[in-house]
C-alpha cells in the first residue's frame, strides 16, 4: 500500500514571496506547469508545489505506493465510495487520486524503489 510521502502543495496568493522564502531555506526551485515547485538539493522530485489562489490553503497531498499496490488502493477507494480524480497535472508514472467531502484531494504514485539522496540542507 502506502510506502511514503511524494509531496504536497499548497496553494498561495504569492508565487515570488513563497519563491524567496523557499529558497532561504536551502530548497531549489522552478517554475513547471504554471506552479513553482521546490527540491531539495540534490533530489530529482519535488516536495512541494505551490499553486496560485487568492488564499493560502492545502491543495493535495501526493503519496507513493509499493509496487503492484495501485489497482488494490484503487478498489478500495471504489469500495469505500470514495470519488477517484485524476492527478494533478504533471504527475509522473501510473498514478490514481481520491478526495473525500471533507479533505482536499490525495493521490497515488506507482514508483520504482530508489534510494533516498540524504542532504545535510533538508
Amino acid at each position: 500500500m502506502i510506502s511514503g510521502l511524494h509531496h504536497y502543495a499548497l496553494e498561495v496568493p504569492d508565487l515570488d514571496l513563497a519563491d524567496g522564502f523557499l529558497q532561504d531555506f536551502g530548497l531549489e526551485t522552478a517554475e513547471k506547469d504554471g506552479s513553482l515547485i521546490a527540491k531539495c538539493p540534490g533530489r530529482n522530485q519535488e516536495q512541494v508545489r505551490l499553486v496560485p489562489a487568492p488564499a493560502k490553503r492545502l491543495h493535495h497531498v501526493s503519496f507513493t505506493l509499493h509496487p503492484g499496490t495501485l489497482d488494490s488502493v484503487r478498489e478500495a477507494l471504489e469500495r469505500a465510495r470514495t470519488p477517484v480524480i485524476e492527478p494533478p497535472a504533471g504527475a509522473q508514472n501510473t498514478a490514481c487520486g481520491y478526495a473525500t467531502p471533507t479533505a482536499p484531494p490525495c493521490s497515488c504514485l506507482t514508483k520504482r524503489r530508489h534510494r533516498p539522496v540524504r542532504s545535510p540542507r533538508c
